[in-house]
């Protein structure tokens, strides 16, 4: 299970990428969409995991802020009270 859920736009993965290292070094647990198996069910494993995390980081962009997903993910976690916001471009 992992501690952290990280929302992000998949055009940000390379910025992301020095995130998640940085957390897996600090001994958190990521799911970002990466671990995602093909075949399967992308809503309901976005939803699962998003049940079981701590907390999530949302990777605020010029991209991401168009992105419906990211904007759902950050309102769940909002409501949960356990949203991070982040960065990515100032």
């Amino acid at each position: 299970m992992a501690d952290v859920f990280l929302s992000y736009k998949s055009e940000d993965q390379a910025a992301v990428e020095p995130l998640v290292r940085a957390l897996e070094t600090g001994n958190f647990n990521v799911w970002w969409d990466r671990s995602i198996v093909p075949g399967e069910h992308y809503a309901e494993v976005i939803r699962r995991a998003l049940d079981s995390v701590s907390c999530v980081v949302v990777a605020w962009s010029r991209r991401s802020i168009e992105s419906n997903w990211v904007q759902d993910e950050a309102c769940f976690a909002r409501d949960r009270r356990i949203l991070v916001p982040v960065s990515l471009d100032g």
